[in-house]
């Protein structure tokens, strides 16, 4: 018998619900057609070499993020589109750092320390936690004219959607407790606290902070904000229902203790989600820099940001030694994966 190839965990999900509405085909072509389909819709932090642009220096990486910055050479309101047709091209980049990739421990400080030195030679500056934050300028202009490329209509509506689709997945109720990772300007913080939850922000930027914390007090929604670093979480004493992070476990340069922090916020029944993460079994290696999404490329290029992409067998992982466990993963709308995890169960 042909062996078949592994196809992802999602792709299994789209074949099983086509047998539950009775639909009757042979493995191998659905399979092959539902490939075709994810490819298209998937994760855009994974893409794919159709159509892709390779970066192979830094002075076509600069030229690319001159572009982005301003807004040029393409319609804004398919900024997505531009982005997610360029790539790194790693072996260029390697060559020039000096140094190859080390064959090693994915947990090992050997490895962490090849992919943070290998992101501050992207970004050409030293990394920083606090420059993860909102620039100054943007947070002085945000509530007179919130505009650049992340504010088009095209996005909001499909963070709109996203969100629809997570609410709908984690069914949040009156009186839950809610957290999120690096809220940032707090959307779905927002949704959250309009559902009936008793929220709680954390984000390394002052100006979100406060912003959201006068936003939300307006509205009367039950909030706690804490401006800091993830590890600033030990500052609240609350056990939360649910834990959301929405892009922003990847801007850790610590994950492993990050989660274990988690764990000691969590009861048992509580869910941690990862939203829109750079997450997927298609990564080169178990974790590192992001190498296939245009976003990324200028955010590390541009305001130094920490962009990693984790592998799911490495993410897997990285729950297990939190005494977390992957529960479960659902396809969103817009072709991501939500991914949910839980408190490992005690062995006896």
């Amino acid at each position: 018998m042909k062996k078949l190839k592994r196809i992802p965990y999602y792709t299994c999900l789209f074949f099983k619900s086509l047998r539950q509405y009775g639909v009757k085909a042979t493995a191998s072509k659905v399979i092959q057609k539902i490939c075709r389909t994810i490819n298209k819709k998937t994760s855009s932090y994974i893409m794919h070499e159709k159509n892709i642009t390779l970066i192979r220096n830094f002075e076509e990486y600069d030229e690319f993020v001159r572009r982005v910055k301003n807004e040029e050479g393409f319609d804004v309101q398919n900024i997505a589109a531009y982005l997610n047709s360029f790539k790194l091209d790693f072996s260029s980049f390697v060559e020039a750092f000096g140094s190859p990739h080390p064959d090693c421990d994915p947990f090992s400080q050997e490895y962490i320390d090849w992919e943070m030195a290998f992101l501050t030679f992207l970004s050409g500056k030293k990394y920083e936690v606090e420059s993860e934050g909102i620039l100054k300028a943007e947070a002085e202009h945000f509530n007179k004219e919130p505009t650049g490329f992340h504010w088009t209509l095209q996005s909001r509506t499909t963070q709109m959607r996203t969100y629809a689709d997570f609410l709908d997945i984690c069914k949040p109720k009156k009186g839950m407790k809610a957290l999120e990772m690096g809220c940032g300007w707090g959307n779905l913080l927002e949704l959250l606290g309009r559902c009936g939850c008793h929220v709680t922000g954390l984000d390394v930027s002052e100006a979100a902070v406060k912003y959201l914390r006068d936003s939300l007090t307006s509205q009367r929604i039950p909030n706690e904000m804490i401006c800091g670093t993830f590890s600033d979480i030990e500052k609240t004493d609350t056990i939360f229902d649910m834990v959301v992070f929405e892009a922003s476990i990847h801007h850790s340069n610590d994950p492993l203790n990050v989660l274990k922090a988690l764990y000691n916020k969590m009861h048992e029944n509580s869910k941690l989600y990862f939203l829109n993460e750079c997450i997927s079994e298609l990564y080169d290696r178990p974790w590192g820099v992001v190498l296939h999404y245009g976003e990324a490329l200028y955010q590390i290029r541009y305001r130094g940001w920490l962009e990693f992409g984790l592998r799911l067998d490495f993410f897997e992982e990285l729950l297990k030694k939190a005494n977390l466990t992957l529960q479960d993963q659902h396809v969103l709308s817009n072709g991501t994966v939500l991914y949910v995890a839980v408190k490992a169960l005690e062995e006896n």
